[in-house]
C-alpha cells in the first residue's frame, strides 16, 4: 500500500457494471478502468504523487482477462477497493508479452501498453499472458525471457510488486497440440525460477520490488480430462476450450486473491 493511502476515503465495496458503465468508459472493448464512483478528483489524476492517491494495480492480460466483461479485474477490484486500491486492466484479443511491450504488432500496429500503464502511475503489475504465444508456436524459454524483460522494465520504473500468473489449461483448442501442452507446463514450471532470480537480482541492487507467481493451472484443470479447462465457456451448444466460463473466471480470481493477496481480509 502506498504511503498515505490509509487516509483516503474508502471506495464503495462494489459497483454495478451496466451498459451505462460501458458507455461511461469504465469497460471498453479491450480495457478496464476503475469505476468513476471509486475515484476522487483530487487524487485520481496520474500527476498526483503516490501519497495522494490509491495504490494502483495494473493487470496486463489477454482475452481471458476481458472475458465476461472483464470479470477477473472486476472481482479483484471489488475485493481490494476497500483498502484504497485501484485496478486497471488490459485484455486485448491475441495479446502476448511481446505485443504488450510494442515489440510485435497487434492487429497491424505497435503499441507499448506497458509504458502507458507505467506512466499512469502503476504501483503493482499483474502479468497474465502467455497462452497466445504458446499457441503461435513460441517456446517456453522465449516466453520467460519476454516476461523477464517486462518485469525488469517495471521494476526499473519503481513498481513495488509484480505477480506473474500461470497459463491456464487450454487443451481441445484448434491450435492446441501435445507439443504445445508440454511448452505450457514447462513455462508454468519456469515461473518460480524466474521470480526467484528477479527477487535475488533486485535485492542485491538494493531494490524492494517483490515478484510472486499465482498458480492457477491446477485449480482450473479438469481432472477427468487433464490439460483441459474444468469450466470452459459455452456459446450456445459450443464449448470454448480456451476461455473459462464465469464460474472458471471466479475460481481464477479467488486463486489469485488467495495466493497473491493473502494478507487482504
Amino acid at each position: 500500500r502506498a504511503e498515505g493511502a490509509a487516509q483516503l476515503p474508502p471506495p464503495p465495496d462494489s459497483f454495478e457494471y451496466t451498459r451505462e458503465a460501458k458507455a461511461a468508459g469504465v469497460i471498453t472493448q479491450d480495457s478496464y478502468l476503475p469505476p468513476a464512483a471509486c475515484l476522487c478528483p483530487e487524487y485520481s489524476a496520474a500527476r498526483c504523487p503516490p501519497a495522494c492517491r490509491p495504490y494502483r494495480v495494473a493487470i496486463l492480460g489477454d482475452s481471458i482477462a476481458a472475458s465476461c466483461d472483464f470479470l477477473l479485474p472486476r472481482i479483484i477490484h471489488d475485493r481490494l477497493a476497500p483498502h484504497a486500491v485501484e485496478v486497471f486492466a488490459s485484455g486485448r484479443v491475441g495479446d502476448s508479452a511481446g505485443k504488450v511491450m510494442g515489440l510485435a504488432p497487434h492487429r497491424g500496429s505497435r503499441r507499448d501498453l506497458l509504458e502507458e500503464y507505467l506512466r499512469r502511475g502503476c504501483d503493482e503489475l499483474v502479468v497474465a499472458l502467455g497462452v497466445n504465444a504458446v499457441a503461435d508456436g513460441r517456446k517456453a524459454n522465449e516466453l520467460v525471457s519476454e516476461i523477464a524483460s517486462m518485469c525488469e522494465r517495471a521494476m526499473d520504473a519503481g513498481v513495488s510488486r509484480i505477480v506473474i500468473v500461470e497459463i491456464a489449461p487450454w487443451g481441445g483448442h484448434a491450435r492446441w497440440t501435445p507439443e504445445k501442452q508440454a511448452e505450457t507446463l514447462r513455462y508454468n514450471r519456469m515461473l518460480g525460477g524466474l521470480a526467484a532470480m528477479l527477487n535475488f537480482d533486485y535485492t542485491v541492487r538494493g531494490c524492494e520490488t517483490e515478484v510472486e507467481v499465482a498458480r492457477i493451472y491446477e485449480a482450473l484443470e479438469d481432472r477427468r480430462s487433464p490439460g483441459r479447462l474444468r469450466y470452459p465457456r459455452r456459446t450456445g451448444a459450443r464449448l470454448d476450450p480456451l476461455h473459462p466460463s464465469e464460474a472458471g473466471i471466479r475460481v481464477m480470481a479467488e486463486e489469485m486473491l488467495r495466493q497473491a493477496y493473502r494478507n487482504i481480509r
